[in-house]
């Protein structure tokens, strides 16, 4: 009677640590639950950023420009615009043979 007893409490605890709504089970769902309230805290602030943003332009002669400026290359009569090429300024490392031949 007291192997059958410790068999089934031996079952038992399996199905409450391993089983499908067990301890590991209840352990995942956690950690999935506390990074998908991350994810959302993180696209919350972005919403905020957004809508900020949008009131700024909707307001702001002066965001407006910056947009038109950066985006869109506009210039105020009289002034001049360099541009570069990043590349140029950073160019990649070389692949291939090092210099030696070995």
């Amino acid at each position: 009677m007291l192997a059958l007893a410790a068999l089934l409490l031996a079952l038992l605890a399996r199905v409450e640590i391993f089983g499908h709504n067990g301890y590991l089970a209840l352990r995942q769902k956690r950690a999935a639950y506390r990074q998908e309230m991350a994810r959302l805290a993180r696209m919350q602030q972005e919403n905020r950023d957004l809508h900020r943003d949008i009131q700024r332009l909707r307001s702001d002669p002066e965001a407006i420009e910056r947009i038109a400026r950066e985006q869109m290359h506009l210039t105020k009569p009289g002034e001049v615009v360099f541009t570069y090429d990043p590349a140029r300024l950073h160019p990649a490392p070389a692949t291939g043979a090092r210099p030696g031949g070995k």
